[in-house]
């Protein structure tokens, strides 16, 4: 009865990562979409472990099964984590490493869930899908209200800081970012199309179609061109899926509900894309949302600005290309580096030196994080789960096809969002990345052939050890039971219980430090100086890695003239922080207390980074010659 209670706090667990976290933020925090998510994933795979840990205590089983998926995540984790060795910021990687150990618990405890029952994968579809209906209204809610009741929207769905300068800034519920929320709904859309072709109550039905219109219109109004290029992708994969099974004249069983959808999307394009006085996008000068979208400033420059992201992250890649620079050392090293064209073009040189978050390429990152051998490791990875979900299909049952192929459809969909945004940085598309790298690796192995043995290699002892065999040669599960004494049990149990404390305690550290950092950045833009100090000291004492915080510190010390001060803080912010603002606080601080040798060092720094500030700054690149020449007649 105990393990039964176990299993079923288990699966409430995964039910809420599937249905909360896309929802998930704290407005208190500075970050209020990413650092609460992770840390709230974090807590709930540590409450997950125990609750495994406990079950396999009172004589539970944990299953495996080994294959390429699993074997290729555990090299690419592994290759990541041991960059910590050669990392040019070894914290950043220890943060990094953290990470992955956490999505790797988290894979090996999902495909434990899975294994237990197909219907489990069903059952996270059918959480996450009512997140993206919320997350679509709510979506929808800010887009209309923002033009035609500004002041009357609810508090969680108002924005206080419009990130992108058209409509898009307006719309940020969930994910803080368009693209973000685009990409959810696209990922949600395929499973939920599915669902919609097969299922036979017809009130599931109409809440199905309902929920792919209001994605459509979500999706619409996000306007991401890199989501509708992965769902449409996903779309054409689940179709070829479908009609290799089934047929092309099964389509005509469904055309009732295929019409019945279309019409719907239709309906929802020309409403967005011709005038109407409800058309929030509707405006004398872009009468809709497509003359709107064409004529943005986002619009102009987003695609210039991949472009030279893409070109500045190959340079860091090139530096260290075989081993890279270390996992989660992208931000450390971006903004040392440009590309050779910033000297010449005017687009690139306004670029070159600034700092950003990510390289907008899943595999160009890995290339810079981690080398030449862990973006090869993430290609060969991809592909594993893809090989696996196509062998799966052709000898799968109905339920476990369909199970199959929408996994195959969201997997392809992903590897589209992952050439043009960030999805494996982002807390939640991680979670998605390993729940469909775990539905391809539990899903089970039917064939005449296979010839299944189970062997038992520890039958005695704390651990009982089971392997089942295939074609007697390879491992197709692996099986772990407990069989402790009442006393070794508890003892079990409250040592996990201890070894989760310190993690679950940093997590609440980490999540003050964001709430302390949002009054010092309110501070600060009202010009409190010395508030602002106490706030940023706050936060670091909660989280002393936190490099917002670290980074105002130093700038606030400068403009009251406390320069020792702020050196010394920048020599700790330096571990994690590479961006030109710190060695231009460098520059004035040492340069402020008569260190001209350091300060002309730092003024080189910025030069060489950053061509336009010589052209911006006359003023330093003279001083920076009469330094020189008085440093060198001095001698």
């Amino acid at each position: 009865m105990i393990s039964q209670a176990l299993d079923r706090w288990s699966k409430y667990i995964f039910l809420a990562l599937a249905f909360l976290t896309p929802m998930l933020f704290d407005s208190a925090s500075y970050d209020s979409f990413i650092t609460p998510k992770t840390l709230w994933i974090e807590c709930c795979i540590l409450l997950l472990a125990l609750l495994t840990v406990a079950r396999v205590a009172l004589n539970g089983e944990f299953k495996l099964k080994p294959g390429w998926p699993n074997g290729a995540l555990l090299l690419y984790l592994c290759w990541s984590i041991a960059s910590v060795i050669w990392a040019e910021s070894r914290s950043l990687a220890w943060d990094a490493a953290k990470e992955a150990l956490y999505l790797l618990l988290f894979c090996a405890l999902l495909q434990d869930w899975l294994a237990a029952r197909r219907t489990h994968a069903v059952m996270l579809a059918y959480a996450v899908i009512p997140a993206a209906t919320l997350s679509a209204c709510c979506v929808l809610a800010q887009d209309f209200g923002h033009v035609f009741f500004p002041h009357g929207l609810p508090q969680f769905l108002q924005v206080s800081f419009a990130r992108l300068p058209d409509w898009r800034g307006q719309l940020n519920f969930g994910f803080g970012n368009t693209s973000h929320i685009a990409d959810f709904q696209a990922l949600t859309f395929l499973p939920a199309l599915m669902l919609y072709l097969i299922v036979r109550r017809k009130a599931l039905r109409g809440y199905l179609l309902v929920h792919l219109w209001l994605s459509a219109a979500a999706m619409i109004v996000c306007w991401s061109v890199h989501t509708d290029a992965g769902l449409i992708l996903g779309a054409l994969t689940l179709l070829s899926a479908w009609i290799r099974r089934k047929g092309a004249l099964s389509l005509k069983r469904i055309r009732g509900r295929l019409i019945l959808l279309c019409a719907g999307f239709a309906a929802v394009i020309l409403f967005y894309f011709l005038p109407s006085p409800m058309n929030p996008h509707s405006a004398p000068a872009h009468p809709g949302i497509w003359q709107q979208a064409f004529g943005s400033e986002r619009w102009q420059e987003g695609g210039a600005t991949r472009l030279i992201i893409w070109g500045n992250s190959w340079e860091s890649a090139k530096a260290r290309w075989l081993l890279g620079a270390g996992a989660g050392n992208f931000t450390y090293v971006y903004p040392q580096r440009h590309s050779p064209r910033a000297e010449t073009d005017p687009m690139w040189r306004r670029y070159a030196g600034s700092w950003t978050n990510a390289a907008h390429n899943e595999l160009l990152e890995a290339w810079v994080e981690t080398g030449l051998i862990g973006a090869a490791l993430l290609l060969v990875l991809a592909a594993a789960v893809i090989v696996r979900l196509l062998r799966r299909m052709r000898t799968a049952n109905e339920a476990e096809w369909r199970i199959a192929a929408v996994t195959l459809s969201i997997f392809v969909a992903f590897c589209v969002f992952s050439m043009m945004n960030f999805p494996l940085q982002l807390p939640f598309t991680q979670l998605v990345f390993m729940a469909l790298l775990s539905i391809a690796a539990a899903l089970p192995e039917k064939s005449a052939r296979q010839f299944p043995l189970d062997v038992t290699l520890i039958s005695q002892g704390p651990l009982l050890l089971k392997i089942r065999t295939l074609k007697m040669r390879r491992i197709g599960a692996v099986t772990l039971r407990g069989n402790f004494p009442a006393w070794g049990a508890a003892l079990l149990i409250a040592a996990i219980i201890v070894l989760c404390a310190r993690p679950l305690m940093h997590n609440y550290r980490a999540l003050q430090a964001e709430r302390a950092f949002k009054y010092a950045y309110e501070y600060s833009a009202r010009q409190q100086t010395l508030e602002a100090v106490r706030a940023a000291e706050t936060a670091l004492q909660w989280d002393p890695d936190h490099i917002d915080a670290r980074s105002m510190l130093t700038e606030k010390l400068i403009q009251a003239g406390a320069y020792q001060e702020a050196l010394k803080q920048l020599s700790i912010l330096e571990r994690r922080f590479q961006a030109n603002e710190l060695w231009s606080r460098y520059y004035w601080a040492y340069r402020a207390t008569g260190q001209d040798e350091k300060a002309r060092a730092a003024l080189r720094q910025i030069f060489q980074r950053v061509p336009r500030s010589r052209d911006e700054a006359p003023e330093l690149q003279r001083w920076l010659e009469q330094s020189s020449t008085q440093s060198h007649n001095s001698m």
